[in-house]
């Protein structure tokens, strides 16, 4: 089984089941999640799987905490790697994505035709 499968398939299956259910283990999911990306030797291939996981996140209405929690676990740098500059800015380029900022946009954009609709605007 590739590392690629176990992320898109059993690893997001969890983090589904643990948001459901608000589990701590959502950071610990995330964890493993980043430690998986981490693993994989090209950046281009982390970036298409940590793409397709917070797509489907988002398809299946994955709630604002569990994708807070998410972005903060997969932004954190590990204790070891303080010093590593290199670290922080490549796991910010990695965050930072089109599924991301498309998701952002619409969310702002729902929540300001919710608020003139709610005030008549």
């Amino acid at each position: 089984i590739s590392i690629e499968h176990f992320c898109v398939n059993d690893l997001l299956r969890w983090i589904l089941v643990h948001s459901s259910i608000a589990t701590t283990a959502i950071e610990t999911d995330f964890e493993i999640l980043k430690k998986c990306i981490q693993s994989m030797p090209s950046f281009n291939r982390q970036k298409q799987v940590w793409e397709t996981i917070l797509r489907e996140l988002i398809k299946s209405f994955c709630d604002f905490t569990t994708l807070a929690v998410g972005l903060s676990t997969m932004t954190r740098r590990i204790h070891n790697d303080k010093n590593n500059e290199s670290f922080k800015s490549s796991h910010a380029d990695l965050v930072r994505c089109a599924v991301l900022d498309s998701f952002a946009s619409e969310t702002c954009d729902q929540m300001m035709n919710s608020y003139r609709q709610s005030h008549h605007l």
